[in-house]
């Protein structure tokens, strides 16, 4: 298996857009691995580092991500007495006779594959109680893909969890700033960070920690306009002015928001946006003649212009406004910025991204 990265593009052509961030991350940065033998040297510190690790892992079938993490943990602890490099590796397993690539953990040391979990027939290893496990070697019809993860990552989720867990698929909220420290979503080349972007519109106000305004009848879903022209979220402009508008409108107050700039957000003015939302109109299921006024319209990429033309169809319509987030969250953004401060900001996850100060204006 030589051609896992093609292995991988071709496999996230059947997904489309819904193919997870992981595996454009895999695809982007993934080292693909190739089978070599462990020197003597190599070997000893393997051997050692299998008879420590052994005290806390029996090395168990489909528990790659443990038994992998328990070598780190078992390195961390002896590595005065190791003398090669070690590392942690997650990314795809991929086996000519598998239709699907697995989603795995493993380690290297000195950049040659160790993996203790998946068996192998085709060549034996040179470890007692482990002829069956890739070693250094492993056949031409198998492939590793992946990207190496900090070793201090793995040792602090176990610290704080006690447990062993994917870094990349992780589910769990707590360890989210550890997830996505290593999967980027694909940006469009001419698009600027979001950062990048208030600062150039705003050279004159510092936007390292900005405050936003919302106008509405409280904090939460449903307490202000549900314009939804950016897909389901909390919106937020930066003008004041602007908030105290929408706050006369819903009859409601003007409310801040303090909000992380380290999140990734799309901005309408991309190519990445626009695709979204042609995607949103066609699965929206809007009358034919309709929907090709649309697609007509917003080829020109002026979205405030489009959506101001056309409100009246797409307003509070959960199925367009639902398909336009699902869609810009695939590509891993968690939220869509617009310059036109009447659409502002909308985030897809308000509870992890905007702290809400409790103080009307």
């Amino acid at each position: 298996m030589t051609h896992s990265r093609g292995f991988l593009i071709e496999f996230t052509k059947l997904m489309g857009r819904m193919t997870p961030l992981m595996f454009t991350t895999i695809i982007d940065n993934g080292i693909e691995l190739k089978s070599s033998p462990l020197t003597d040297s190599e070997l000893e510190d393997l051997e050692l580092l299998i008879e420590y690790t052994s005290e806390m892992c029996d090395f168990l079938q489909k528990e790659c991500f443990h038994n992998a993490q328990m070598l780190i943990r078992a390195e961390d602890r002896i590595r005065s007495d190791l003398t090669h490099d070690i590392q942690y590796f997650e990314g795809y397993f991929i086996r000519d006779e598998l239709l699907i690539p697995v989603h795995h953990g493993w380690i290297t040391i000195n950049g040659k594959v160790i993996d203790l979990t998946i068996q192998q027939e085709d060549i034996q290893a040179p470890i007692d109680g482990f002829e069956n496990r890739t070693v250094g070697e492993f056949s031409d019809s198998v492939g590793y893909i992946g990207i190496k993860i900090d070793k201090q990552d793995i040792l602090d989720r176990i610290e704080s969890s006690s447990e062993t867990h994917t870094i990349l698929d992780d589910w769990n909220p707590k360890f989210r700033h550890i997830k996505d420290k290593y999967l980027n979503p694909r940006t469009n080349p001419k698009l600027k960070s979001f950062e990048e972007r208030l600062h150039s519109e705003n050279k004159d106000q510092p936007y390292d920690s900005p405050i936003w305004f919302r106008g509405a009848r409280g904090h939460g879903f449903g307490k202000g306009l549900g314009m939804g022209a950016m897909g389901l979220g909390l919106y937020l402009t930066r003008n004041p002015r602007v908030a105290q508008t929408y706050a006369e409108y819903t009859r409601g107050m003007v409310l801040k928001y303090f909000v992380n700039m380290d999140i990734e957000v799309l901005d309408t003015e991309s190519d990445q946006f626009f695709e979204c939302l042609k995607i949103a109109i066609t699965e929206a299921r809007l009358d034919p003649t309709v929907e090709k006024l649309f697609l007509k319209y917003i080829a020109s990429n002026d979205f405030v212009s489009f959506y101001t033309k056309y409100y009246q169809y797409l307003d509070s319509y959960i199925p367009f406004e639902s398909a336009l987030s699902e869609c810009v969250k695939s590509k891993g953004f968690r939220g869509v910025y617009s310059h036109d401060e009447n659409f502002g900001l909308v985030l897809y996850y308000p509870e992890q991204d905007a702290l809400p100060f409790f103080k009307i204006l």
